[in-house]
């Protein structure tokens, strides 16, 4: 199926460089399963071919290894290029999950970078924007 070979294609791990295509590339793929599941029978999981769930089931474990690892790519990722890390990485995370989950790895970026005066203002900062994003 044509699905499956799509997210056969994705690679990983890429460069950051390559990012982008690589989220492109997911966002392909689940824009061609959504297709299908508008199709009447599709919405059931019975009346679709083995390959759609096969392809499926490639993508969840893709995607799986792709979150595995995105704390160790947090971990030296550029504080300053003036990018968020979350929207730029190719799967999607839930920021405030990540950052509770992670809490000892995106520590030492803050410790590396920052002067310590600045670590207050940082964390002050990330804290407020995760709590805006949460609509608290």
């Amino acid at each position: 199926m044509e699905i499956l070979d799509a997210v056969n294609t994705v690679e990983w791990p890429v460069p950051q460089s390559h990012w982008a295509g690589t989220k492109k590339k997911f966002d392909d793929v689940r824009s061609q399963m959504d297709a299908l599941k508008k199709v009447g029978a599709f919405r059931y999981p019975r009346y679709r071919p083995a390959s759609y769930s096969q392809a499926a089931a490639a993508l969840r474990d893709k995607e799986t290894v792709i979150r595995r690892d995105a704390a160790k790519y947090f971990a030296s990722y550029p504080l300053s290029n003036g990018n968020d890390f979350f929207a730029v990485y190719p799967v999607p995370l839930d920021a405030s999950s990540f950052l509770d989950e992670n809490s000892q790895v995106w520590k030492q970026p803050c410790r590396r970078f920052l002067p310590s005066r600045q670590i207050h203002s940082f964390l002050h900062t990330a804290c407020r924007c995760l709590h805006r994003q949460s609509g608290k």
